[in-house]
């Protein structure tokens, strides 16, 4: 992984968005993104990661996301939103704010 992703206290949220695309990008199937791509009727391309891939490649830059608010929390999502080429990087932005520390940020 080229980028380097660092402690909590100094990851912006461009950091993180940069983070998840390069890991979503390496753990992509292209044998897989096609057929994502036709059954969820997608007219954004596909990667190809499935969902417990998406989990591993992902859980060790989520431990390195620490926000202090609801704002901090929307930079950070919002930045992965908008580096979203493939329909991957978009879920990943939402499981942002799934994960159980932040619901109660959004609830």
């Amino acid at each position: 992984m080229g980028l380097m992703v660092r402690g909590p206290a100094e990851m912006s949220p461009e950091e993180c968005a940069q983070a998840v695309v390069e890991a979503l990008t390496e753990a992509a199937d292209p044998d897989k993104a096609e057929p994502m791509r036709a059954y969820m009727k997608s007219a954004m391309p596909y990667l190809g990661v499935q969902k417990p891939e998406r989990v591993r490649a992902l859980k060790g830059i989520w431990a390195q996301v620490s926000v202090s608010g609801p704002g901090e929390l929307q930079d950070h999502v919002a930045a992965i939103w908008d580096h979203a080429r493939h329909r991957e990087i978009r879920y990943a932005a939402l499981d942002l704010l799934d994960l159980p520390r932040h619901r109660k940020l959004h609830d």
